[in-house]
């Protein structure tokens, strides 16, 4: 019996992207003991995209499972409208207050796409051949409201309370219709009912609970606990009827401690518990073959996750001589996360419905028992070079995830670090002459429990100079060099390149205060987007 041991795949990319987008803040203080704030946001989308490529499963022997090439493209239309409404009363008495904060929002995302893919499944000296022409139409809307309530009053001295109110829901509306090709007409007209669903997800949740604040000297300390009550409800009308209708009940404690000393020292310490709801392209259990070989779909059946958060941060700055310290750090700890089940098909066989090929995968979201978590650490150190006339500022952290996933074999724990470290030396000589050297270096190392042999480790780095000087009446010149490396990627990839922009401007308006500018961007050609992922499996 064969199994997957590797799969390649390359691709040719070619993207066009439209953003615009508006934010705003309003605010009206009628008297010294009400204010109203509004806050909206408005940002449209638009994006254009072909990739064309080739994939392959191949076996533990080297033998190739599979193989496609195919040509997609999609067009996609969306936007994403927010608004913020604040309203604060205080009252006569010291301390007592009431807030409302109500929020609406919506997301719509609103598409077209056209695939056709030729795909060869081989078994022993047989090849059997399949071609997808399709074309497909997918709209998803996602609507919220949310408000929250919160009402303080002061106990004691240096002690208040305050009982707080969060009602939310979240509307989620999705429809995926699929046709091929009919030979016969030439139109596509044929409905493929495992690529198309209309699907409807509704969260809503209650969740209303009591803080303490407590203030004494430079200390601070808040802590809240609430609880919370959601209902998920699911519901898909087509190509089959089907409804699924869950409550969830959760206990979110919080706390935040904080000081601030002499010397412009800070303190923050926090603990928080939160919940995250599975999103409609998770739920919604409609096939994605735009890689006939990696097949994926949505699981109805996903639970809330349940998630725990520390966070450290503390800074400390001597302006008289120009010093500061940085250092950040957080613990994320996930339970029951959404993470993936990926099964490869051994041999020809149908998996609720959908037809694998041998050596196809399919990746179905799950909610996994094994934990997930993620850690960051961040420090600066800054100090002056004064012969110099700038800053210097070193820095130093790293990363990690551990990653959950099911494969055939049992539960896969993937971990990544990130070990990082950077020189930063900024210079301020005169208003008119400044230059910033800069050197950020990554050491990536991946490791998998299910796979000893497997190793992801490369190291990338970015060095980077920029020199600006304004020149005689209002002349700016600037220049921008970097060269990003990246290990393990081949020449023809620009895994080693050199960026340089160059910049010549001229100020005007009163004071200066406007420029026209002229940029040449990648005048060496070689700029290439590098990137590299470590999947689960």
């Amino acid at each position: 019996q064969d199994s997957l041991a590797y799969y390649e795949q390359r691709a040719l990319t070619s993207n066009r992207n439209g953003n615009q987008r508006f934010d705003a803040r309003v605010t009206w203080t009628p008297d010294s003991l009400n204010s109203v704030v509004f806050q909206p946001r408005l940002y449209f989308q638009q994006s254009d995209g072909t990739s064309r490529g080739s994939a392959a499963n191949l076996g533990l022997d080297g033998t190739t499972l599979g193989a496609s090439n195919g040509l997609t493209s999609e067009s996609v239309d969306g936007n994403n409208l927010s608004g913020r409404l604040t309203l604060r009363h205080r009252f006569g008495k010291p301390g007592r207050n009431v807030s409302a904060e109500l929020n609406a929002g919506s997301n719509l995302r609103d598409g077209s796409s056209a695939q056709r893919t030729l795909t060869d499944y081989y078994d022993g000296t047989s090849v059997e051949s399949d071609t997808l022409d399709q074309q497909g139409d997918s709209k998803t809307l996602t609507r919220s409201y949310s408000s929250r309530i919160a009402f303080t009053e002061p106990l004691a001295r240096g002690l208040q309370a305050q009982l707080i109110y969060n009602p939310s829901v979240t509307i989620g509306h999705a429809d995926a219709l699929t046709n091929s090709l009919d030979p016969l007409t030439g139109a596509y007209t044929v409905p493929e009912p495992n690529l198309s669903n209309s699907y409807e997800n509704r969260s809503t949740s209650q969740n209303g609970g009591v803080a303490l604040l407590w203030r004494t000297g430079t200390w601070r300390l808040l802590t809240n606990a609430s609880v919370q009550s959601t209902r998920l409800r699911s519901e898909q009308t087509w190509p089959v009827s089907d409804v699924i209708d869950h409550t969830y009940g959760s206990f979110l404690p919080s706390a935040q401690l904080s000081g601030s000393f002499s010397g412009r020292r800070n303190l923050r310490l926090s603990w928080r518990t939160s919940t995250v709801d599975p999103n409609i392209g998770q739920l919604q259990n409609v096939v994605n073959n735009s890689n006939p070989l990696a097949l994926s779909t949505g699981n109805p059946d996903l639970r809330p996750s349940y998630r725990h958060m520390v966070m450290l941060r503390w800074f400390e700055a001597d302006p008289r001589h120009r010093r500061s310290r940085f250092l950040f750090a957080n613990v994320t700890r996930t339970s029951r996360p959404i993470g993936n089940s990926i099964f490869v098909a051994p041999a020809d066989t149908t998996v609720d419905g959908i037809f694998l090929a041998r050596g196809t995968q399919l990746t179905v979201p799950e909610n996994l028992d094994q934990p997930s978590w993620n850690a960051n650490l961040f420090g600066v150190y800054s100090l002056p070079v004064g012969f110099l006339e700038s800053i210097v500022s070193v820095n130093g952290g790293g990363s990690f995830a551990r990653t959950p996933t099911r494969l055939a074999t049992g539960i896969n724990v993937g971990d990544t670090w990130g070990i990082r470290s950077g020189l930063v030396l900024a210079s301020n000589i005169s208003e008119n002459v400044d230059f910033t050297v800069s050197w950020q270096g990554t050491w990536n190392i991946s490791r998998s429990s299910l796979g000893t042999g497997s190793r992801g480790d490369y190291y990338t780095h970015r060095i980077g100079a920029r020199f600006n000087v304004v020149a005689g009446p209002g002349i700016v010149l600037r220049q921008e060099l970097t060269q990003n490396l990246q290990t393990g990627v081949p020449a023809a990839y620009g895994g080693n390149q050199t960026l340089w922009n160059t910049t010549l401007g001229k100020k005007f308006l009163k004071d200066q205060r406007g420029e026209l500018r002229v940029t040449a961007t990648d005048v060496l050609a070689q700029d290439r987007s590098v990137s590299r992922d470590i999947t689960e499996a």
